[in-house]
């Protein structure tokens, strides 16, 4: 909601977002070899067990993001939003084996408050500077309460409360520049402080894990009429391989195609694949993850009557 201060050239932007996270559902199928006695044949040998371990994640945790932006001259931006998140995640999962059956439940409240700030600059017409700062904050897990059940019967229930994780500080730099009217480049650089992750819960130990960079860069053409977008990203995740600090990297490619954001209803399309792979043995033994997202958003604008009759 854009606002026009009378006889300045300041204008301010106030907005607010909503976002719910509703669940996943996952699959995972082992199959390993191990050993029994064998009565036929008075021996020890060799069988196949075949594991699968599903899991389903429901529940949610509800976001609400007011801020407040100010354009000056429509060369110089900065921003500022409360993230304020709540609410708890139920998550079930099921671990059969050849001949049992294990289902746990887990009820989790949590909670977090933090800020972002943003700001922009147009150095030149066709370069733009960008910087992102959130400030240090504690996620909150209020109480956790978890069942396992084994063949169908409860075999222990038990209640957690007072555990809080400190997320460090994080900052962000950019920047875009127009190769042509047509074709737009852009960079990204994000710091991961993994070393001033802590725990507030005595039993929980501190991970070693070394601090990180996340990488992205795109491109936008605009020649064909509408948007087509492409980039390529590199993201530290806190996840290390056997006997290392270093966080193993998360990789992939993105694509993207939309309407003229000029226009009302306008639209935008995504999709990403990305990779990543830990060590997790001494045997060299891997554990990798492959994600394929995709999303596609519509935008109405309208007239909010504030300010001059052409605000947007």
């Amino acid at each position: 909601m854009p606002y026009q201060l009378p006889n300045s050239q300041l204008k301010l932007v106030f907005g607010v977002g909503y976002q719910r996270n509703e669940g996943v559902k996952w699959e995972l199928e082992t199959v390993q070899t191990d050993t029994e006695w064998s009565d036929a044949t008075s021996e020890l040998v060799d069988i196949q067990v075949t594991s699968v371990r599903s899991g389903r994640q429901r529940g949610a945790l509800s976001t609400i993001t007011p801020g407040i932006a100010i354009n000056l001259q429509d060369k110089y931006y900065i921003g500022l939003a409360i993230n304020r998140t709540l609410g708890a995640i139920m998550s079930t999962t099921e671990w059969k084996r050849t001949d049992s059956l294990t289902e746990k439940d887990v009820e989790q409240e949590q909670s977090a408050q933090f800020l972002r700030i943003g700001a922009l600059a147009k150095v030149t017409p066709e370069l733009s500077l960008g910087l992102m700062y959130r400030p240090g904050f504690d996620w909150e897990f209020g109480e956790t309460i978890t069942k396992t059940l084994e063949d169908g019967e409860l075999d222990t229930e038990r209640s957690q409360t007072d555990a809080e994780l400190t997320i460090p500080a994080m900052w962000g730099i950019g920047a875009e520049y127009k190769v042509s009217p047509e074709f737009v480049v852009a960079l990204e650089l994000q710091s991961r402080p993994f070393t001033d992750l802590e725990w507030r819960r005595d039993f929980v130990q501190r991970a070693v894990i070394d601090n990180g960079y996340n990488l992205a860069v795109g491109a936008e053409y605009l020649g064909s009429g509408f948007p087509l977008r492409f980039g390529a990203f590199r993201d530290v995740i806190p996840f290390v391989d056997e006997n290392d600090t270093t966080p193993v990297s998360f990789t992939g490619l993105t694509v993207g195609a939309g309407s003229n954001s000029d226009t009302s209803p306008s639209w935008d399309a995504s999709a990403l694949y990305g990779t990543w792979e830990q060590t997790v043995n001494a045997e060299g033994q891997k554990y990798s993850e492959n994600l394929i997202r995709a999303s596609i958003s519509v935008t109405y604008r309208f007239n909010t009557g504030f300010g001059s009759s052409d605000t947007r």
